[in-house]
């Protein structure tokens, strides 16, 4: 974030690094510090172009409070991010709208997904709701592949953790309770309930191996 400390009443112009910064707002007659609400805007000086827009809420010349940031983000396009900020960081509940169409509602510390938190991805294909630490998949949570499969277990550094049993609803009504592997298939110890057309159900259970029973599984018919 660029240093606004040297804009010093209620609509200031202050070139600054190639760009221009502009502010409308409150500013305390003291200090000449900028405080309460206001709007600042980061100006190309190349081609006029807004860079990037705050709205909302400022301390000792800090975003600092509740507010709405725009900027260009790192697939070229502008990201829209609504929610409280602390020194210039997103930081406690936000929603971040980037320009690949990823959405992230949730919590946020040092302007990185942290705590609790959901995710749609802008593929549309893949959506994550659970537990964040540093932007990654960390702790519980649920993945949703749309149109396969919801895979509820523990995630560690962005990925499943294979050490742990993962609960899977496939959507065409079978289930899945056990191992599986970095490709959500069914891997080491489980439990697989096959739904029939008729409505009859067969249960599998014993040790699967990259998505398919091995020799050594049980099947229990059940009517």
């Amino acid at each position: 974030m660029i240093d606004c400390s040297q804009l010093v009443n209620k609509q200031q112009t202050l070139r600054q690094f190639g760009k221009t910064l502009v502010y409308h707002g409150y500013i305390s007659n003291d200090s000449f510090a900028l405080n309460q609400e206001g709007e600042l805007l980061w100006i190309s000086q190349a081609n006029s172009q807004v860079l990037q827009k705050f709205n909302g809420q400022f301390e000792n010349d800090r975003i600092h409070g509740e507010g709405q940031l725009i900027f260009r983000d790192e697939y070229g396009g502008f990201a829209e991010y609504q929610g409280m900020l602390q020194n210039n960081q997103f930081e406690g509940q936000g929603t971040l709208k980037l320009s690949n169409g990823d959405i992230y509602e949730g919590s946020f510390q040092n302007s990185l997904y942290n705590g609790i938190g959901k995710i749609v991805f802008g593929n549309q294909r893949f959506t994550y709701s659970g537990q964040f630490i540093n932007g990654l998949f960390n702790g519980e949570g649920t993945l949703t592949i749309v149109g396969q499969m919801q895979v509820t277990s523990r995630f560690q550094s962005g990925l499943i953790d294979i050490t742990s049993n993962a609960q899977v609803q496939f959507y065409n009504g079978d289930s899945y309770e056990g191992q599986i592997n970095r490709k959500y298939q069914m891997h080491g110890n489980g439990r697989y309930q096959k739904v029939l057309d008729d409505g009859q159900k067969y249960v599998l259970t014993g040790i699967f191996l990259n998505g398919k029973p091995t020799q050594n599984i049980s099947k229990i018919l059940i009517s």
